[in-house]
Order: C-alpha cells, then structure tokens, then sequence
C-alpha cells in the first residue's frame, strides 16, 4: 500500500449515516524520519512540541513499529506497540509519535458526527483508554484495507461507503474495548437471553436476580444502566415483538398468539401491545399490511 492522504468535504450530503468520513490515508514512517512531515493542512498537522486538539475524532492503527502517544496532558502517556489503535478525541490535546529505531506504519480515518459522540457518551471508547490494543480483531486491518482501496478509486464518490467503514471499525474497537471481566456485564446479558427464552412465562424477576447471584434492586439497575429499560419491559417489549411476528406473518387469531405467548387471554395481549405500541394489535395488523405507519416499534 503506497502512502496516501486525503481530505473530503462535510456536507449534508456526506452525513447520509449520521456521521461522515472526513479524511483517511496511511503512511509508513521509516526509522530516524522527522515525524510528523509537513504534509497535512495546517489545522492537522502539529509538532512534537506543540501537540494538536482536533474537532473531529480520528482512528489510527499503528501495523508495524512501536512509539508512545501523549493525551490529555504532556507526561500523561500510553505505550503504542504493533496493533495499537489510537484514539483521537475532539477538543482532546494529545501528540503521538513512532520510535526512531523502528519507525512506524500508520493507517488513519477521522470521523464527524453524532454516532462518535454516542459511543463516547456510552462508555465505548473514552479519553482515559485512548490507546487499544487490537490485535484479537484482525477484522479492523482489513476494514482499513477496504477503506484504502476505495479511497484510492474515488475518495469523494466513496465517501458515504468510507463512512460505514469507519463506523464499522468504530463498532470492532468498541467490542475490543469492552472489559472481558465485566461481571456485571455478563450477568445482563445473560439475563437477557434468558428474558428472551422465557417469552412464554410470566417471569419471577427476584427469581432471575437469585439466579444470576445478584441482589434484586442491584439487578434493576444495572440491566438498566446497560439497556436503557428495566428487566420488566425487556421482556413486555420481547414478548409484544414476538406478537407483532406472529401478527404479519401467520393468519392466528388474537386469542391464538395470546395463548402462545402465555397471555392470559387475548384482552391482556391486547392492552400490553397497545401499551407498547400505541395502538391496538388489529389496528397494528391493518396498518403495517396497508403500508401505513403503525405506530411506535418495540426497543428490543
């Protein structure tokens, strides 16, 4: 891969996704080079004395060398080895650089809107762990190579693909961020596929927290605090989504899929698809057959 860079324009056009490419390239940095060039425009390009802040976020993966990347504050420093990905936050100072006994390869893509800003907000990725290592997630090289050839062909005409494949790594470095320990984590996602294989049941939820040795109220929150919604609507909303399936794609009646579903009649699937809906269940039918809106959707 020759080194490369290029800059794409923000446009309404380019934020088709929510989000778009801004720039991308890569760049092998030989032993004892001056790092950075002078190459980039003045709003990108810095010097190991001054550093630089962004307004965009910016992904960097480090393929081959090593070096050292500086964020937040000069001292506050992370060690950058092969399979490093950087992070870049924006209004974020930080400088970076290789080793000059082994120089680097360094691939880069920089993204600007709401999705970024979401992942940030969640905890996905966050200025104290801005450096990743990646090398379990071989899929975030070769998403790179994907976005090089398709910047190489037509960066501009690409760009609304450069953008999901930014989006794409974005999704890989979150999974590679995740904390593998997180106990508590696993214990809500555990609970959700067991919400999920009891859609027939009415569901003891104490039960399921003594099952998942976690203390009832400490369970609530913290399926809360990583789904959004509570033990509870995870599986109301479970349960109304299984019924909007059968709904489009059987010819059951309302009293068949209540019975189904474990509903204790089809007034009671009823009145929780309108809770959930807005709407009631034949209403919701008629609507969505006809190609009309059909009310709010389910959130699981």
């Amino acid at each position: 891969m020759r080194d490369y860079f290029v800059y794409l324009p923000e446009t309404p056009q380019s934020m088709l996704w929510g989000c778009s490419a801004t720039s991308t390239g890569c760049a092998r940095v030989a032993p004892g080079s001056v790092y950075p060039p002078e190459r980039h425009p003045d709003d990108h390009h810095f010097t190991w004395e001054r550093g630089r802040i962004l307004q965009s976020y910016q992904f960097v993966l480090i393929s081959e060398g090593r070096g050292v990347l500086e964020s937040q504050r000069p001292g506050a420093k992370w060690p950058v080895q092969t399979g490093t990905l950087l992070v870049l936050f924006p209004g974020i100072w930080h400088r970076y650089a290789p080793d000059p006994a082994t120089g680097w390869v360094e691939h880069w893509i920089e993204l600007r809107g709401a999705i970024p800003d979401r992942a940030r907000d969640g905890g996905r990725i966050t200025p104290e762990n801005p450096a990743i290592d990646t090398r379990s997630e071989p899929g975030i090289a070769e998403t790179f190579s994907r976005i090089h050839s398709w910047a190489h062909t037509d960066a501009v005409g690409h760009q609304d693909l450069i953008t999901t494949l930014g989006l794409h790594i974005l999704a890989l470095l979150a999974h590679c961020n995740r904390d593998v320990h997180d106990r508590i984590g696993d214990k809500i996602r555990q609970a959700q596929t067991l919400l999920a294989a009891r859609a027939r049941d009415s569901v003891d939820l104490e039960a399921l927290a003594r099952e998942l040795e976690m203390g009832y109220s400490h369970f609530r929150q913290a399926f809360k605090a990583r789904t959004g919604i509570s033990p509870k609507q995870f599986h109301q909303e479970f349960r109304i989504r299984r019924a909007q399936e059968f709904l489009l794609n059987t010819g059951r009646s309302l009293e068949e899929i209540a019975d189904l579903l474990g509903f204790s009649s089809a007034f009671h699937l009823s009145r929780q698809f309108k809770e959930v809906t807005g709407i009631p269940p034949r209403e919701w039918r008629a609507d969505v057959l006809r190609g009309k809106p059909a009310g709010l959707q389910t959130r699981v």
